[in-house]
């Protein structure tokens, strides 16, 4: 059988999830009190899951090789250059993208009960769905822009769940150093690009 890719628009659908768990908890989220939030929070999370879940049964009943595509809109053109926001799964996206959206959701629920006695609650599960997010589009990506995104997305979010408790001198230098740790490993991995080509 040959190899196929078919155009799938629900994938739009795993980024979208997080990406209104982030809206909602960082604008809604003290308002509406730590009861929505605990909701909200792990609740995107796993509708994500449900959505990568159908994705990966129909990639597994297409030929080997197969991916599912969205294509959203052009995001650059520059000339002859032209870069799409457009997400693909195929067979190692579709495992990666499970294990995020699934192991990932478990992690939210964890952290409703580890947030428990904290007053800042609604910012840590923005954190959290923005981290969850980045990796998503870092999988999801069809192009390396794309995925550059995802990755720097990933490298603020590592920083900002780092140094979460800021107050505390030690958790925010381990911010800072996380952060710039990941920006000189940036610059290395383009630098070792560079003179490879």
């Amino acid at each position: 059988m040959v190899a196929m890719t078919v155009e799938f628009p629900a994938l739009t659908l795993i980024l979208l999830f997080p990406a209104l768990g982030v809206l909602f908890n960082l604008f809604l989220g003290h308002r509406s009190g730590r009861g929505a939030v605990n909701v909200v929070g792990p609740g995107v999370m796993f509708a994500s899951f449900a959505i990568a879940s159908i994705a990966f049964v129909k990639l597994l009943a297409m030929p080997a090789g197969s991916a599912l595509t969205a294509h959203l809109w052009g995001w650059i053109e520059a000339g002859r250059f032209h870069a799409e926001f457009g997400l693909r799964v195929d067979a190692l996206s579709g495992v990666m993208v499970m294990i995020v959206t699934g192991v990932g959701a478990l992690i939210h629920l964890y952290s409703v009960g580890y947030m428990a006695h904290d007053e800042d609650f609604a910012r840590f599960f923005t954190y959290m769905n923005l981290f969850a997010l980045s990796m998503l589009i870092l999988i999801l990506a069809d192009n390396l822009l794309m995925m550059f995104v995802g990755w720097e997305g990933v490298g603020l979010c590592s920083y900002l769940l780092i140094a979460f408790w800021y107050t505390n001198p030690q958790f925010a230098y381990n911010g800072r150093k996380a952060f710039a740790r990941t920006a000189s490993g940036h610059s290395i991995s383009s630098n070792c690009a560079r003179t490879h080509r």
